[in-house]
């Protein structure tokens, strides 16, 4: 067993206590409709009675876009990893060839002076 395997095996994971992360749903369908901050804000203030400051929502929902982002690049590398996996050698060599090809119109512009 690993240190990180036993460590994970002694501890329990701590959930978020953020009361913005009870709301992210109805924030979330606020800044899509192009609410502002301060109008999320007041949202949260008179609805949910949750008080936060501006800068504390605006780190939140930066927060939420780098997990979001973290997700999105780790989906699509594994959509690549499928995709390369159940692709057939044919597929393998034409995607090659074309890489090639591409090397080859990049050097030959290197050496025109052109800038792609």
């Amino acid at each position: 067993m690993t240190k990180l395997e036993r460590f994970m095996s002694k501890t329990e994971p701590k959930k978020s206590n953020s009361k913005l992360a009870t709301a992210w749903d109805d924030i979330l369908v606020l800044k899509e409709k192009g609410y502002t901050l301060e109008q999320v804000q007041a949202y949260l203030q008179n609805e949910l009675n949750i008080e936060t400051s501006l800068s504390n929502l605006s780190d939140f929902l930066k927060r939420q876009s780098c997990k979001k982002s973290d997700t999105q690049i780790k989906n699509k590398e594994n959509n690549k990893q499928l995709k390369s996996s159940s692709s057939s050698s044919q597929d393998d060599a034409q995607g090659t060839e074309k890489e090639e090809q591409k090397a080859m119109v990049a050097a030959f512009a290197k050496k025109m002076g052109l800038n792609f």
